[in-house]
This record gives structure tokens, sequence and C-alpha cells, in this order.
């Protein structure tokens, strides 16, 4: 069996340091609750016909508190990471996924402020949610853009540790999915009048086609727990 990847984990683990000022590349992993919620609202746009808003806006349905992950990497300033939220309430319960891109200034020694600036994709899911809010042909995972900026102050101890309360709020623009035309009225439709096209298309009138999307503000308040190594 090779030794090369035993090899690399040791140097690995060896260079490894707890993060400070001076350096360039950092890896952060962070245990995270609090609350999170939003408020937006919901357009539908049309392709064909007439089509009307079918489902809420995401935080009409979910929100309140939340427990989660987070983990990415920092390199000169700038960051890339991954963000999980699961919401504590059961009904519908749900979550949010992040993947960002930004940058993260960070000042002091004993008590570390980090302001955050970053934009990226947001996917939510209505978690246990009997049926999404809405028409039958409505996705049930949001998923778009986000942009976000916030605010962390971390007390570290123990080296690698750090503690603290962070806050951030954004702006988030999701695809809810398309709007169709209900399916039972168009199979009344179809057994009414067979293979007249012409005829189907007068008794749906009115019931087009499109998507719908749904945008707002939305904010976060968490105490966090991070773990970073600096390289």
């Amino acid at each position: 069996m090779s030794t090369r990847p035993i090899l690399f984990a040791v140097a690995t683990a060896f260079f490894a340091a707890p993060a400070r000022a001076g350096n360039s590349v950092e890896i952060f992993a962070q245990a995270q609750g609090g609350w999170a919620d939003g408020s937006g609202s919901s357009e539908a746009t049309p392709v064909a016909g007439e089509v009307e808003a079918e489902k809420r806006d995401f935080y009409d349905v979910v929100g309140g508190g939340a427990y989660g992950l987070q983990a990415g990497v920092k390199v000169l300033g700038f960051e890339a990471y991954g963000d999980f939220l699961k919401f504590a309430d059961s009904t519908p319960g749900g979550s949010i996924v992040r993947a960002m891109l930004g940058l993260r200034p960070e000042f002091g020694d004993d008590v570390v402020l980090h302001l955050r600036f970053g934009a990226g994709m947001m996917v939510g899911f209505f978690g246990d949610a009997e049926v999404a809010p809405g028409g039958v042909e409505v996705g049930k995972t949001p998923i778009g853009f986000t942009a976000r900026g916030g605010v962390g102050i971390f007390v570290p101890f123990g080296g690698v540790f750090a503690i603290g309360p962070v806050a951030d709020v954004g702006y988030y623009y999701l695809l809810n999915g398309t709007v169709q035309p209900d399916p039972d009225d168009v199979a009344a439709a179809r057994e009414e009048c067979g293979d007249d096209e012409a005829c189907a298309r007068e008794k749906l009138e009115g019931a087009g086609v499109g998507y719908e999307t749904s945008s707002g503000i939305d904010y976060t308040a968490l105490l966090a727990l991070r773990v970073t190594l600096g390289f």
C-alpha cells in the first residue's frame, strides 16, 4: 500500500496551526443555532395565457428557531462556504441550503470582529409539509439567488476554537416552479372535447402556463461555535 496519502495527512496536520491574522489560508467549520426568518411575495409570469401566483412565499410557510452547520475556506480575505439551516418547528419544518462566495475581513485578536459580504445560490425545502402550498404543478424546492451581508463577534479559546453571535441579512430571488392548468380541468376538457383541440382550448381559456418566483428579505441571528485551522 502506498505511504503517500499517510505522509500527506501527517504533513497537513503538522503544518496546520490555529487561525491568526497572518494566515493566508483558513479552513473553518461551525455549529450554529438561533433564529432565521424573512418576508417576501410571490409573482407569476405568463408564458402563454393568463396565470396567477399559486404558492405563498417560502417564509410564509417556514421560519423561526433553526440550527445547522457551516463550513468553508478563506483565502486572503476571500471565502467560499456552504451553509445549512434546519428549522426546529416540525409543522412543517423545512430547511435552507446556501452556497456562497464573498469577502470576510476580520479585526482584533482577543475579540475578533468579522464583516461578511457575499452572494450565491439558495435552495429552500418545505420539510414535513404534506402538500406544497398552492397548485399541484408548483415545485416543492424553491431555488435561486441570494446576496447577503453580516457581522460576527467571536471570542477565541483553546487555540482553534471560537464562540460568538453572528447575524446577517440578505435579499433572495427564488424560482418556485412552473404554473400550469389544473390537471382535473384538463382531463374534463379532454373528456368533453375528445380530439377537438379548438374545443379543448376554449374550455381552458384563461388557464395559461408560466412560471412563478418569490423574492424578499431574510435574516438570521445565531450563536456559533467555530473551529478554524490556518496555514
